[in-house]
């Protein structure tokens, strides 16, 4: 009887080696663009592992380019519908899957995926991916989210109404963007550079140092800060910054590290 089960045992973990192991071997290169003429209006980007870049396009049209290195088990679609551009890089649902031992046996490296979005009509940005870094430069919209599990995200020079950014490990850096900002990180570095303040703000992360940078010391402005283990210097000096009947508030949280704000 105990000789059965230990066969049975060996024989299925055969399978889900023999499975998994076939499943490496089909990694294959995908390269390729596409052009929308359409008027986009929502752009939902979603992926696994991949570096994503997002741009201005020259041409007033969206536009997706892609290359990189998938395996079977993975499936990849770009497509407009209703005004909403969708690129999505999922994992299929795969036998044995749920076992914690079968991710050893993937050999995807990623995909670089380079988004070019119009200026106009642009209503809604929400980009999504696990591992592998996100960087905007230079788009307009109403609203802007970022979310990633591990990864740096750079938003460069993006204008929106709002603009939220996530990530659970890695750096987070926004800069030159204008809109309503929420940064927070679990364990990574916040960097802020802006040329004015016009919104509230909230900044925090976990673990890691929070940096803002502005132009010029605004008289309008509240800096509340506050660290648990780590200091806390508002233009030169320590502890936050109040203003009476401040036009806008700036709330920095951070458990483990520092927070800065100067002026240039």
């Amino acid at each position: 009887m105990r000789n059965s089960i230990k066969l049975a045992i060996i024989i299925i973990i055969a399978l889900v080696i023999a499975v998994s192991f076939s499943s490496c071997q089909a990694a294959k290169r995908v390269k390729g663009s596409e052009q929308f003429s359409g008027t986009i209006s929502a752009v939902e980007v979603s992926s696994d592992v991949a570096e994503i870049t997002i741009l201005p396009s020259d041409s007033g049209k969206a536009a997706v380019e892609w290359d990189g290195k998938i395996s079977r088990n993975r499936d990849f679609n770009v497509e407009e519908k209703d005004g909403t551009l969708s690129v999505l890089l999922t994992e299929k649902k795969r036998m044995f899957s749920w076992l914690p031992f079968s991710f050893f046996f993937q050999t995807d490296k990623g995909m670089d995926i380079r988004i070019f979005l119009p200026e106009e009509n642009l209503d809604e940005v929400t980009v999504h991916n696990e591992v592998g870094d996100i960087e905007i430069t230079g788009v307009k919209m109403k609203d802007l989210q970022v979310d990633t599990d591990v990864a740096e995200v750079i938003i460069d020079g993006a204008a929106a109404d709002t603009i939220e950014a996530k990530s659970d490990v890695g750096d987070v850096t926004v800069k030159n963007s204008s809109g309503k900002l929420s940064v927070t990180t679990d364990v990574g570095e916040v960097n802020v550079e802006l040329e004015e303040i016009e919104h509230d703000h909230f900044f925090q992360t976990n673990v890691g140092d929070v940096t803002l940078t502005l132009s010029a010391v605004p008289d309008n402005v509240t800096f509340q800060a506050t660290t648990d283990v780590g200091s806390v210097h508002m233009f030169g000096k320590k502890g936050s910054y109040a203003v009476k009947q401040a036009d806008y508030l700036v709330e920095i949280i951070t458990d483990v590290g520092d927070i800065t704000v100067s002026a240039k």
